[in-house]
């Protein structure tokens, strides 16, 4: 299929596995809205793979050499296998934008490269390394592949 709608705005708030954690889930694809309030630290640890983008608030992500801090307009890719769980360590709640099923999307990624125009403004890039952090750089034509934000 081509186009998929995610129509976030019209899906309730469901509860998620921790009490401080609730979620918009699209059923059938692989992208989430989650929402961890104030004090939010999830016990168990993750293995999948996923590309992450910080809304709003402050999200620590704890790996097992350190832990990452992605604020609001920042980004990550983590590969799967990489152990992390997450962490709200602000006041406020933190709203991410998570895809998990980070193999197809990196190949969605590489076929855009090869067709989208690299004419778009401040295009994000990532750099394929177990944890990598979305940083902003000028547009070039070299053929760097795009973000997933990029594609939605």
């Amino acid at each position: 299929m081509p186009f998929t709608h995610l129509p976030f705005v019209s899906l309730d708030w469901t509860a998620g596995a921790h009490p401080l954690e609730t979620k918009k889930l699209v059923e059938g694809q692989p992208v989430v809205l989650l929402e961890f309030a104030p004090g939010f630290e999830d016990p168990n640890w993750c293995e999948r793979g996923h590309i992450i983008y910080v809304l709003d608030g402050v999200l620590d992500l704890v790996l097992d050499d350190r832990t990452e801090r992605i604020a609001a307009g920042d980004g990550c890719r983590l590969d799967p296998t990489t152990r992390h769980r997450a962490k709200n360590p602000g006041n406020v709640p933190v709203r991410l934008f998570v895809v998990s099923d980070c193999n197809s999307v990196l190949v969605t990624l590489a076929k855009a490269t090869r067709t989208q125009s690299m004419k778009t403004p401040d295009l994000m890039r990532l750099r394929m390394r177990p944890f990598v952090r979305a940083e902003r750089v000028a547009p070039t034509s070299s053929g760097e592949p795009l973000a997933a934000h990029d594609l939605y």
